[in-house]
């Protein structure tokens, strides 16, 4: 199953590795990178990798910050319980450009898996902002009737809630760091 998860991104140090990532034709020529990191990311892949997985793959190491949060539902799960909310139509749209229309995605490093999506920090304030309004407000309540509605009220608080509280905490620390967002998926 596949796992989405987003987290801030460093488009400063994305800046300083596009030019070193875009020119390099093989993973080999990676690995004798003046840049330390990449020089030593570049050996842990295999030589066989196309050059966009490889570049993706050392972007997304080096680029993305902690704190992260992991969509434990399903992205559009997700992206439905925002829309319930009156002030989630923004929100909602916003993370499915980020996660699935290949936002900010260049060709030279796009791949089928990895980095997916990137905000750069003005969108990220810009979703940020959104977030809040919607974070404001309570989802529409679900009629619960019956052994069915017990039941619902039963179940472990795990929910798209809480999913969306801990993705506003890492949207405000991005914001706060002047950092982009990254959506990131794992096959």
């Amino acid at each position: 199953m596949a796992t989405w998860w987003f987290s801030g991104f460093d488009w400063v140090r994305f800046h300083s590795l596009a030019p070193v990532l875009r020119r390099a034709a093989s993973v080999q020529e990676l690995r004798s990178s003046n840049d330390p990191q990449v020089s030593e990311l570049a050996y842990s892949l295999d030589e066989e990798l196309l050059m966009t997985q490889a570049c993706n793959r050392i972007l997304g190491e080096l680029c993305t910050r902690q704190p992260f949060v992991t969509c434990g539902v399903s992205l559009p799960e997700l992206v439905r319980a925002v829309r319930k909310r009156s002030a989630g139509e923004e929100v909602a749209d916003v993370l499915t450009d980020l996660a699935l229309s290949g936002h900010n995605i260049e060709a030279w490093f796009k791949a089928d898996e990895g980095l997916m999506g990137l905000l750069k920090p003005e969108e990220v304030e810009h979703l940020a902002s959104h977030l809040a309004a919607c974070m404001r407000e309570s989802p529409s309540p679900e009629e619960s009737r019956g052994v069915l509605g017990w039941a619902r009220r039963l179940k472990p608080v795990t929910t798209q809630d809480d999913l969306l509280e801990e993705l506003a905490s890492v949207v405000s620390a991005a914001e706060a760091d002047g950092q982009g967002l990254a959506a990131v998926l794992e096959e």
